[in-house]
C-alpha cells in the first residue's frame, strides 16, 4: 500500500481580505488536493490489519493535538463521566465534556491497536502446557468485548473525527 495525501490548497490572502471564502472555494477548484492510494493484492490479505496502520497513528494524533470534540452519550462512557440529565438535555458542556470524548478516542487507540497487534494482542490469553493449548476464555472475551467495543465507538463517532 502507497499512501500519500497533499495539504489542503489555501488562498495565499489574509482571512480578513474581502471575498476571501468564495476565493478560498474557487481556489479549491483550480487547484485540488492530490491524494494517491495504490492498494497493492497482499494488502487486503489482512484487510483490517492494513486499515488499522492507517488510523492507529491518525487516531493517536488526534488524541495527542485534541481540538474539538463531539458530544459523547452517556451509554458510551463510565458512569463518572455521565452528563447530568439538564446538561445532556441542553447539549452544554460540562467539566467532562472533553474527557467523555478522551475516553472514546482512548477506547478506539486501544481496540485498533489489539488488531494491529501494537501491544494488546490477544496472545496473552494462550499458554502451551505439556503440548496442550490452555485458553483464558474469560480472558479472552473480555479482551474480543472491548475490542467490538472500540469498533463500535469507531464507528458510531466516524463522522465526528475532525478537529
Amino acid at each position: 500500500m502507497k499512501v500519500n495525501i497533499g495539504n489542503y490548497p489555501r488562498v495565499p490572502l489574509p482571512r480578513w481580505f474581502p471575498f476571501y471564502h468564495k476565493l478560498d472555494r474557487a481556489w479549491e477548484y483550480l487547484f485540488p488536493r492530490t491524494v494517491y492510494v495504490r492498494i497493492d493484492p497482499w494488502d487486503t490479505y489482512s484487510l483490517d490489519t492494513t486499515l488499522a496502520t492507517v488510523i492507529l497513528p491518525a487516531l493517536q494524533a488526534m488524541r495527542r493535538e485534541g481540538y474539538s470534540a463531539p458530544i459523547v452519550s452517556n451509554e458510551d462512557v463510565p458512569v463518572e463521566l455521565h452528563a447530568s440529565e439538564s446538561i445532556a438535555a441542553s447539549d452544554d458542556v460540562d467539566d467532562n465534556y472533553f474527557k467523555r470524548f478522551e475516553y472514546v478516542l482512548d477506547e478506539m487507540i486501544w481496540a485498533f491497536s489489539a488488531i494491529y497487534g501494537d501491544g494488546v494482542s490477544d496472545d496473552q490469553y494462550f499458554e502451551y502446557i505439556d503440548g496442550g493449548l490452555k485458553v483464558d476464555t474469560e480472558g479472552l472475551e473480555a479482551h474480543n468485548d472491548r475490542v467490538a467495543n472500540g469498533l463500535r465507538l469507531f464507528a458510531k463517532y466516524y463522522k465526528s473525527l475532525w478537529t
